[in-house]
C-alpha cells in the first residue's frame, strides 16, 4: 500500500508529540493509505476522503494516528503501552503490571493501617514525597468502592490547599466487579495536579489505584489505563 508522504508524516509526528507531551521524538513503525470520514477520522462508517493511517512508537507506547490526504486533519485514534515494556509486581492481595524502568516503593502501612505502594518514573526525585507524578495502589479500610472514594475526598480536603472539579463515575459492573472512577484537580503549595483514582473491590477490602500528575502533563495517561486494566486481586487459596 502507498505510504504517507514525508511531509504528512512530519505533521503527524509534530502533532502527536505536542498532544501527548512526549519528550522522545516518535518513530514511524508503519504508514499506509486509507480512507476516512473527515467528520471523525477514528470512526469511519462511510469513508469520504483518502488519507493515511500512521503508527508511531515513543516512550514505551504505540500510537495509531489517522490523517486526511494533506495532513490538515489529524486524530490520535489509539494508544497502547507496549506489553514488552511492562514489568509485573505482586502486592498484598493483588498483582499489577507497571511501566518498565519505573521505581516501586512499598511504603508499608500508611496512616489508618492501609497498605500503600507507589510507582515512580525513572526520572523521579530521590525523595518520593517530592514526586509530582506517580501511580499509587492503596488498600482501603472500606469494603465498598463508593465509601472508599468518599473517604479519600474527605481526607484530601483536609490536607490540600483546594480540591476542585470533583467528578464521580460508577460504570456498570463487568467481569472485574464494581468500580468507581473519581477525578479531581488538587492544588498544593501553589501547584495544580490532576488526580484520577479508580476504586475496585478485592475480597473484603477495596483498592484505590491513583494517577497524579501536573495539570499540563499527559505523558502517562494511556499507561495508567493499562495499569488499571492489568490490576487483579489475588484470591487466597
Amino acid at each position: 500500500m502507498t505510504a504517507a508522504p514525508t511531509a504528512v508524516i512530519q505533521i503527524a509526528k509534530d502533532y502527536l508529540q505536542k498532544e501527548e507531551g512526549l519528550v522522545q521524538v516518535p518513530e514511524v513503525v508503519e504508514s499506509n493509505a486509507a480512507a476516512w470520514n473527515t467528520a471523525d477520522l477514528c470512526q469511519t462508517p462511510t469513508p469520504t476522503e483518502p488519507g493515511y493511517a500512521i503508527r508511531f512508537k515513543a516512550e514505551a507506547s504505540t500510537y495509531q494516528v489517522h490523517t486526511n490526504q494533506d495532513g490538515s486533519q489529524i486524530q490520535i485514534c489509539q494508544a497502547e503501552l507496549d506489553s514488552l515494556s511492562s514489568a509485573a509486581y505482586t502486592g498484598p492481595g493483588y498483582k499489577v503490571d507497571y511501566p518498565v524502568g519505573w521505581q516501586v516503593l512499598d511504603e508499608g502501612l500508611a496512616p489508618g493501617q492501609l497498605s500503600r505502594v507507589r510507582f515512580l518514573p525513572g526520572d523521579a526525585p530521590a525523595d518520593p514525597s517530592a514526586a509530582s507524578l506517580f501511580f499509587l495502589i492503596e488498600r482501603q479500610a472500606q469494603a465498598e468502592p463508593e465509601a472508599a472514594a468518599q473517604a479519600t475526598l474527605t481526607a484530601l480536603k483536609k490536607t490540600a490547599d483546594s480540591v476542585q472539579d470533583v467528578q464521580l463515575e460508577t460504570p456498570k459492573a463487568d467481569t472485574k466487579g464494581p468500580r468507581v472512577i473519581q477525578t479531581l484537580v488538587l492544588t498544593q503549595s501553589g501547584q495544580s495536579y490532576r488526580v484520577r483514582s479508580v476504586y475496585v473491590r478485592g475480597g473484603s477490602k477495596s483498592y484505590r489505584l491513583t494517577y497524579q500528575a501536573p495539570s499540563n502533563d499527559q505523558r502517562f495517561d494511556e499507561a495508567f489505563d493499562q495499569f488499571v486494566n492489568s490490576f487483579a486481586p489475588i484470591s487466597k487459596p
